[in-house]
């Protein structure tokens, strides 16, 4: 059995990101996968992980780059050590980029392998502020992030490209649809300046 460590940027919400680390948590095969995941706060999402039987923890984590966490990393950092070895697990996967000077840390004095998983189009500035060179793999969910790492000097070798996937049948009517020729066209999503 393989112990796999999930870090969430949020337990609070659920967006994108955590409905994509939903999808993979809920189906990995557990015959073979066990996943813990970690959130930094409680809330909507960890407690449906939790009802869905996903062996999960609140585990402060603040970010690792403020000057209010200069204090309190290298303690969490102790902590998720701890967590790591304490459960056994033996791969870590981050689904957001200000984790992973956690995961070069726990790599770092216990040697495991780490991915972080990229849910958007970075920076140069970005991959050198969140140590993408020192990850094991990155997950890009796109040709166009995957090529701004490889333009960036990562090896293509370490990235991966795993589009976001869907669960269509949330979207299956209830009841019978009237069939015209008019089509209606809708989009449901958080519009925000960074997207």
């Amino acid at each position: 059995m393989i112990h796999i460590l999930y870090l969430s940027h949020c337990g609070s919400n659920i967006g994108g990101g955590e409905k994509q680390l939903f999808y993979l948590v809920t189906n990995l095969d557990r015959n073979t996968y066990t996943p813990y995941v970690i959130c930094p706060d409680d809330g909507i999402f960890v407690e449906k992980l939790k009802n869905a039987n996903i062996h999960t923890t609140v585990l402060k984590l603040p970010q690792w780059r403020k000057a209010k966490s200069f204090f309190t990393r290298s303690s969490s950092t102790k902590r998720l050590i701890d967590f790591v070895q304490d459960h056994n697990i033996q791969l870590i996967h981050t689904s957001d980029s200000w984790l992973n000077p956690y995961l070069c840390q726990v790599k770092k004095q216990i040697h495991l392998p780490i991915i972080s998983h990229v849910r958007n189009v970075l920076t140069s500035a970005q991959i050198v502020k969140f140590n993408f060179d020192q990850m094991d793999r990155i997950i890009a969910i796109s040709d166009q992030s995957k090529t701004t790492f490889v333009n960036n000097g990562i090896d293509q070798n370490r990235i991966e490209v795993v589009l976001n996937c869907v669960d269509l049948s949330e979207f299956r009517p209830k009841s019978k649809v009237n069939k015209s020729d008019a089509f209606i066209v809708g989009l449901v999503g958080r519009i925000e300046p960074f997207k």
